[in-house]
């Protein structure tokens, strides 16, 4: 039997910001520049991270293999760049991370361009910089994060303070429904494909109906019976839900104005992981 990997509550959450840094820095010259403000500010994040992660009530939380990454950090200054570089499940994950984190980022960016006023939220956060960055960037008083996990929040809150001084609202799903009126910016990669279908066609609709602006992952199969599918949707699933977007794009066809842009940094940056692309369910961004 294969044993079951333990990421505790929080432990993939950390993994995931943690191997962002360095698949950025790695994968820089196939992606859209994150500038080095940006850049200091995500390394920032993690050393805050890893230092109160030193804490011993956060050891059952993180699990096995996040108490490991907290250690092995600790230990070596360049583990993550090294994971990242040799891992081989670890830098094409995390070469998908990065190239979505860039794209998200974009769309904001544009966003704020258009309209000063954006009220951001970053449903299913995790430990993403992503509410850091936005806030620190454009000086926003008003930014929310919702997850389901309270360890996140409370984490999340304590390096916020530690490193700018300023902390994001964290709110539950009801309350952000509640507040369209405010929030008019949704972000949400990485959280819709570990629910069921029929959650995710509900939060689709909603955030369809209530939302001015948003950014969503979620994953697709062309057929029955590949990698990862299980909550992924099938094309007659898209069709019918009937989202109002601008654009549908995908790893596939394109994530930059309608273009392979973002298969040729794939391909270029990994050519021998086509498998990725090729062999699991694939991921779709929604946009408005």
């Amino acid at each position: 039997m294969t044993e079951k990997i333990d990421f505790g509550s929080i432990g993939m959450a950390f993994s995931c910001t943690l191997f962002l840094e360095a698949a950025l820095k790695k994968y820089s010259r196939y992606a859209t520049a994150i500038d080095k403000d940006k850049l200091s500010l995500i390394h920032e994040w993690n050393l805050v991270l890893i230092s109160l992660l030193k804490d011993p009530r956060y050891k059952t939380m993180l699990g096995d293999v996040g108490n490991k990454l907290v250690k092995y950090t600790n230990r070596h200054h360049d583990f993550s760049q090294k994971c990242v570089d040799d891992a081989p499940d670890v830098n094409v994950q995390s070469l998908h991370y990065a190239l979505r984190f860039q794209e998200n980022i974009r769309f904001i960016d544009k966003k704020y361009e258009q309209d000063i006023n954006i009220v951001p939220c970053d449903m299913g956060c995790g430990l993403s910089p992503l509410t850091i960055i936005l806030q620190n960037q454009y000086n926003l008083k008003d930014v929310y994060c919702v997850d389901i996990v309270p360890e996140i929040a409370d984490l999340y809150t304590n390096a916020s303070y530690q490193l700018t001084g300023n902390i994001p609202t964290f709110i539950d799903w009801n309350s952000a429904k509640g507040m369209s009126e405010k929030i008019n910016t949704i972000s949400s990669v990485g959280c819709f494909p570990h629910m069921s279908l029929e959650v995710q066609k509900e939060y689709l609709k909603t955030i369809n109906k209530k939302f001015e602006n948003f950014f969503l992952e979620i994953k697709y199969k062309k057929q029955d019976g590949i990698a990862n599918s299980e909550n992924a949707f099938s094309l007659m699933d898209l069709q019918k839900l009937r989202i109002d977007v601008d654009n549908v794009t995908d790893i596939e066809t394109a994530m930059i104005k309608n273009s392979l842009i973002y298969l040729s940094k794939f391909v270029h940056a990994k050519p021998e992981r086509k498998d990725f692309l090729i062999n699991q369910s694939r991921s779709l961004f929604l946009s408005r």
